[in-house]
């Protein structure tokens, strides 16, 4: 059954591959081949809404092509990914844009070149690394400076019947991507054809393979207008619902977005730049007022500074928590409202009073927990540091957000209630 409704989510194309021993060519075997769709359980952005879809098609050449679409949860716009295998070597290239998604720069695609080996295969599952050192021209800066092979990024798939596919990738450590894939249809066809080994490159000019979206069978309509019509786009806030959420959270503040809709994970804020404030709500849906909301401004997680990379922050930390500066709010105990940073990519935060914020408060109601509070412009861990561009305005800024249970006067782990988000605080889109 094709997905009506496309969900948020970074999918990482991995295949089940062998061997051919009579022609030593790596052939994907045909129950992989074809259409797939599964309700991730875990990514990198949140907890998914609906389908995720992708497929695997093979090229007349022998080469194969893994290509996905995606719509963000709270965004008009969507991005597309296509991974490049070599069918002689299984060697696996990445190309991909994120519109809406990254800064103007990464969103008008991603021209560094990423390739991912096997580490070891079996009939029934296989393991897929990054491979940092077959090709001098791949510079692995999405990955932590010290971790290299399957520590940088590691899938472990699991067929576990023709039509059943289950991929966990964990990438610096942090759960990626968890989720169960059923077969939707068969592949599409690839026509297009790229180069091997030195001869590949992304190709993101106008009209190039890599510019547009990926074309789906006529059955499955994932283009601009289509998924416009499918995400019941309204205004600022595009889902229906977080428009009745809006209705009854407090008035005051100009601009919205919504982070993801399985939580009910809502972001309020006004931009005052003549005082150097941001006014910021946060709210989600949670069980009962024993129950937090967080958020976590990371200024510099864009940043390709060596500097800022030595300081555990930047690219290569991005799909964890590390250089993040936190704002957790809980009703329990009467109120619990803390600053933190996050050292680790993955691991509890320390508490840290770098980040000065006032006008806090936390509250429960209408099975919502509500964080307000107002932070500087500029400011946090980083800035201590001796870091001076450390401004949320600037385009290496990003957040990471989560909500979870307290233990007593503790925040534990929050298990899969997290994700990732770039947003424009002075540029307010219509992703916003």
């Amino acid at each position: 059954m094709c997905a009506t409704k496309m969900a948020v989510g970074l999918l990482l194309g991995i295949v089940f591959l062998f061997i051919n021993p009579t022609t030593s060519a790596v052939v994907v075997p045909e129950p992989f081949l074809g259409s797939w769709a599964g309700v991730p359980s875990a990514s990198t952005l949140g907890p998914f809404t609906n389908n995720f879809t992708f497929s695997i098609s093979k090229a007349n050449n022998g080469d194969y092509l893994f290509e996905d679409n995606f719509a963000f949860d709270h965004c008009r716009e969507f991005g597309w990914q296509r991974f490049y295998m070599n069918g002689e070597t299984g060697g696996m290239y990445f190309c991909g844009t994120l519109g809406n998604f990254t800064s103007d720069l990464e969103a008008a695609g991603i021209t560094r070149l990423e390739k991912f080996k096997i580490n070891s295969v079996s009939n029934t599952s296989m393991n897929f690394c990054l491979d940092t050192t077959d090709d001098p021209r791949t510079t692995p800066v999405m990955f932590p400076p010290s971790c290299s092979g399957c520590s940088c990024a590691s899938w472990t798939f699991t067929l576990t019947d023709p039509n059943t596919l289950l991929i966990n990738l964990f990438v610096s450590g942090a759960q990626h991507l968890l989720v169960t894939f059923g077969r939707t249809g068969p592949p599409p066809v690839t026509a297009i054809s790229w180069g091997h080994g030195q001869n590949f490159t992304c190709d993101f000019n106008s009209e190039g393979r890599d510019s547009e979206p990926v074309k789906t069978q006529p059955s499955c309509p994932y283009n601009k207008q289509s998924l416009i019509r499918q995400m019941g786009l309204t205004s600022k806030c595009p889902h229906p619902e977080a428009v009745e959420v809006l209705k009854k959270l407090k008035d005051g503040y100009e601009n919205c977005n919504v982070f993801n809709m399985v939580e009910g994970y809502i972001l309020q804020w006004t931009l005052d730049k003549a005082a150097g404030r941001l006014h910021v709500s946060i709210s989600a849906k949670t069980p009962d007022a024993n129950s937090y909301v967080a958020i976590g401004f990371r200024p510099l997680s864009r940043s390709d500074d060596p500097k800022v990379r030595a300081a555990g922050s930047g690219l290569g930390y991005t799909f964890g928590m590390a250089g993040a500066d936190i704002v957790l709010g809980s009703p329990a105990n009467s109120g619990l409202i803390s600053t933190m940073y996050a050292n680790l990519v993955v691991g509890p935060p320390e508490a840290d009073s770098s980040l000065k914020i006032e006008n806090a408060s936390v509250s429960f109601s209408d099975g919502r927990t509500t964080l307000q509070f107002t932070r500087p412009l500029s400011g946090g861990k980083l800035a201590t540091m001796g870091f001076n561009d450390t401004s949320i305005l600037s385009e290496t800024a990003d957040l990471i957000w989560a909500i979870g249970p307290m233990t007593g006067s503790e925040p534990s782990y929050h298990m899969y209630d997290r994700g990732m988000q770039f947003i424009y605080w002075d540029k307010p889109s219509s992703c916003n």
